[in-house]
């Protein structure tokens, strides 16, 4: 089970971002487990008219995840993100009381061609832009408060690294404002070196900012690989359950009794696993891996006590 929630056992995972240089120009390219930060001069101000635009090249085909190509944070929230669903584009923004509106266009990445993507948020709409062509508009209530920020931008992932990104990033532009006014772009003059400094790629793949027990809530996905694990969580600590309940009803304890002690070993080792897996940067820590632990772990004991120990009894006797 250590094995397990810890494999793999990678402290210092190699960020694989990398510069390429093509014909023309430099672009970042992004294979998990990448991430970049962004931190531009001026804030972006979300309660203000704001665009992001980018040019950029998906290399997958997302089936399981919604991997973040950009993404603002204000402190530990996600408050506004560009993904790729499939092969298409969703944006997401969040209001001050977590409300999230979203829109998006399912064929923005049907070529083999870096497509230009522009966002434009005002304080009536959010329009999306395909190769400048207006795809969706959508109304913002005038009750939706947006947040100002003043935080950190990821891009290729999400600031806590569970919606990594594989692709190309050929260009970037963020502006504030009506008139607007360019906060931050790339590559400035076709040259990497010269662009804002800004822009930080570590050499380690670390999370912006760790997750520590993410509430099930914000790691659901409608997926089969999110379902395969919550299976794998339960069933994984069942044996540890039946071992315990072995243990339990050899000591003559009673069922109750027996419950609360498999509850509190099962505890103990789901909680040590997640809080650990904060230091494994590849690894995510979250609540319900833990419920589905100690889950499995009572459901263990429960078959012993229900279903085995009787059947051995009647078998002696």
């Amino acid at each position: 089970m250590l094995l397990a929630g810890y494999w793999p056992c990678n402290f210092y995972p190699q960020n694989k971002v990398t510069l390429q240089t093509d014909n023309t120009s430099q672009y970042l390219l992004f294979t998990p487990p990448s991430i970049a930060s962004l931190k531009p001069p001026l804030p972006l101000d979300l309660k203000n008219d704001f665009t992001v635009s980018l040019r950029l090249k998906a290399l997958r085909n997302v089936t399981n995840n919604l991997d973040r190509i950009f993404s603002v944070q204000d402190h530990s929230y996600e408050i506004f993100s560009i993904s790729q669903w499939k092969k298409g584009v969703v944006v997401r923004i969040y209001s001050t009381e977590n409300i999230k509106k979203e829109t998006g266009y399912s064929h923005a990445f049907i070529s083999d061609t870096p497509v230009f993507v522009k966002v434009q948020v005002t304080g009536k709409y959010i329009r999306l832009f395909i190769n400048d062509s207006l795809v969706r508009t959508h109304a913002i209530p005038d009750s939706y408060n947006l947040h100002p920020v003043n935080g950190l931008i990821t891009l290729g992932n999400s600031a806590d690294g569970t919606h990594p990104w594989k692709g190309e990033i050929h260009a970037i532009s963020i502006e504030n404002g009506n008139p607007t006014s360019t906060i931050y772009s790339f590559p400035q003059d076709q040259s990497f070196t010269s662009s804002h400094l800004s822009l930080k790629i570590p050499d380690y793949y670390f999370p912006t900012i760790p997750k520590i027990l993410t509430p099930p809530w914000r790691d659901f996905q409608k997926s089969k690989g999110y379902l395969l694990d919550l299976i794998l969580n339960i069933t994984g600590f069942i044996p540890l359950g039946l071992l315990l309940g072995t243990l339990f009803s050899r000591t003559g304890k009673k069922l109750k009794k027996a419950l609360f002690y498999s509850f509190l070993v099962s505890f103990s080792i789901s909680i040590s696993i997640e809080l650990l897996q904060v230091l494994l940067p590849t690894r995510t820590s979250q609540l319900s891996d833990l419920i589905l632990n100690v889950t499995g772990g009572i459901c263990g004991t429960l078959i012993l006590y229900k279903i085995i120990a009787p059947r051995l009894q009647s078998g002696r006797g």
